[in-house]
């Protein structure tokens, strides 16, 4: 009798039973938006967190693989340049003791080719340039390299983009553009490359422009050298594409959000 009593309190006398049902129905929907918001919200979160994870295990793989290129840069440098010098100068001796001067002018002029590659090698792989002038001047002072040491002509135009906040940011562009001129280089057999950093639509751009025999990224079989690249481009949210309309030959574009460039992480 009492539990009848305290019912009828609870409940107004001018609601129906018909009422009572949709407010029920209304409170239980209410109750079911709030479990999908919650679990929508964790979701998130969740995918959030495991990107970032992701993210965490990529730059420290990325690290792991400057700290080797440089430990190897250093014993070209160090090793190998060092016993090439040392052949030259005994080289040296032997044109100065009257031996076929034609002779020893092919080993001098062979070993002056393999100090200039070993010398092209080494910086390659070393990131201190990036470190000390960033990543535009050292992606220049390669091409350069590469022109001085080989046949083929490569131009490099940028314009004022400025240097990022974050050393593995701009030591990943290096990268980047460093092995896709490689690609170039072995897929086009090019006579010229030319070489565009620009801005565009709060995203920055490397082109990199071959003429030679078109070819077709996305066909080739990917070796480490691209997959290194796709790493780094996660890393930086960027994107690779190959332009199907060139002026001549091939043209492949990376893009990367300039509002990450500029991050100091």
């Amino acid at each position: 009798m009492g539990n009848d009593a305290y019912a009828s309190t609870m409940i107004p006398d001018h609601l129906s039973s018909e009422s009572i049902i949709v407010f029920g129905m209304l409170i239980m929907g209410l109750m079911a938006l709030g479990v999908v918001i919650f679990v929508l919200v964790y979701q998130k979160k969740f995918a959030e967190q495991r990107v970032n994870y992701q993210q965490v295990l990529l730059k420290a793989s990325v690290e792991s693989q400057e700290r080797e290129r440089e430990r190897i840069a250093a014993e070209l440098h160090d090793g190998v340049g060092a016993m090439l010098a040392a052949t030259k100068l005994q080289v040296h001796r032997l044109s100065r003791q009257g031996h076929q001067p034609e002779i020893v002018q092919d080993i001098k002029d062979t070993l002056a080719r393999t100090i200039r590659e070993v010398r092209t090698i080494s910086q390659g792989l070393s990131p201190l340039a990036v470190r000390r002038v960033g990543w535009v001047d050292s992606l220049g002072d390669y091409c350069k390299l590469i022109d001085d040491a080989s046949d083929i002509r490569i131009s490099f135009t940028h314009s004022n983009i400025g240097r990022s906040k974050s050393f593995i940011t701009e030591l990943s562009l290096y990268r980047v553009a460093q092995e896709l001129i490689h690609n170039a280089m072995q897929h086009a057999h090019p006579t010229r490359i030319h070489i565009f950093l620009t801005v565009q639509n709060a995203m920055l751009r490397i082109e990199i422009e071959s003429d030679g025999h078109p070819f077709n990224l996305s066909a080739t079989q990917p070796g480490m050298g691209l997959l290194d690249v796709r790493r780094r481009l996660e890393i930086l949210r960027g994107s690779l594409h190959q332009d199907t309309t060139p002026s001549f030959g091939s043209k492949l574009v990376v893009e990367v959000p300039l509002e990450l460039y500029h991050k100091t992480t």
